[in-house]
């Protein structure tokens, strides 16, 4: 249906004009599979409160309450972390992937249900205008896969502003955004980012996802992370590169891993899985690379007792 809530926060970025060119598209894909404590701008600040001591006197992670397993198995997800003596090994990675305050607001169940999740991507280098080729539709924007529509202007200064037009999850489905260019070069790339890992890790000539499939695949998933149900976007993808500094990749990257999805294998290459459409999910790229360091069984112990423990 057609919304008509008007966005009260107009966002404002930079123009580019520049086309990304393919070694950043490269390098986009490949960090959506590395480990992201590595590109960390700055070390992590711890999540514990500064007043307190690190010690090991505590038998309990301070942020999921989950008892710590034994030294000798200290690289086990509820080992103590031996980066902050208060975490466990998850929660310590969780935290050096995201900030503080964006992960308690997320895990805000009040909050969240209404957070404006698409408003930090509101940028030229990500938003794509829809079907460009049809003159007759207006001149509307959005981010890949997305129902949320924005008009654009561009001042005398060549500041683009975006702000929110409209909402139209009537026409929330695959034929949709098959017609649109943009969206179909963000699966393009999605698919060949599977190509990647799934070649790196397994060898050539194992079988993916075929493009259709993966169409269905994220579309049908409505922007929402199947480990926590918390909506995402399908974001950063850089229509055209931004005129940032040489590590605006790496740091945009981390700041907004709560925020953006990826795809994500259930069962680990690893561990035997695949990379057919039967083995892949849809997951807040935080949650993926802390799962892809620990068993899958693990992984799931230690999510539900952070979300209790979190109050979600």
């Amino acid at each position: 249906m057609l919304e008509t809530i008007p966005n009260s926060l107009p966002i404002t970025s930079l123009s580019a004009k520049e086309p990304a060119k393919e070694d950043a598209l490269l390098m986009m894909e490949q960090i959506d599979t590395d480990d992201l404590s590595s590109f960390s701008a700055s070390p992590p600040t711890s999540p514990c409160s500064s007043e307190e001591e690190e010690d090991d006197s505590c038998h309990h992670c301070l942020e999921c309450g989950r008892e710590f397993v034994q030294k000798e198995d200290y690289f086990k997800i509820f080992a103590r972390s031996n980066q902050d003596l208060r975490l466990c090994n998850g929660c310590r990675k969780l935290f050096a992937l995201a900030e503080k305050k964006d992960i308690i607001e997320r895990f805000d169940a009040a909050v969240n249900r209404a957070y404006k999740i698409e408003a930090r991507f509101l940028q030229d280098w990500y938003l794509h205008q829809y079907n460009p080729e049809d003159e007759r539709k207006l001149e509307l924007y959005h981010l890949p896969l997305s129902e949320h529509y924005y008009s654009r202007r561009v001042d005398e200064n060549n500041q683009a502003t975006f702000t929110y037009f409209s909402s139209r999850n009537d026409l929330h489905k695959i034929e949709h955004y098959v017609a649109c260019h943009g969206c179909r070069e963000f699966v393009k790339a999605k698919q060949r980012t599977l190509r990647f890992v799934t070649d790196k890790k397994c060898g050539p000539g194992r079988a993916i996802a075929e493009l259709d499939e993966l169409f269905e695949l994220l579309v049908n998933s409505k922007s929402m992370c199947s480990l926590t149900g918390m909506k995402g976007s399908w974001a950063p993808f850089p229509a055209q590169r931004p005129k940032k500094g040489k590590y605006w990749v790496r740091d945009h990257f981390v700041k907004n891993a709560m925020f953006f999805l990826s795809l994500d294998h259930i069962v680990p290459l690893a561990a035997g899985g695949s990379s057919r459409i039967n083995n892949l999910q849809v997951t807040l790229q935080c949650f993926n690379n802390v799962k892809a360091h620990y068993s899958s069984k693990d992984f799931e112990k230690w999510l539900e007792s952070f979300k209790l423990y979190q109050g979600y």
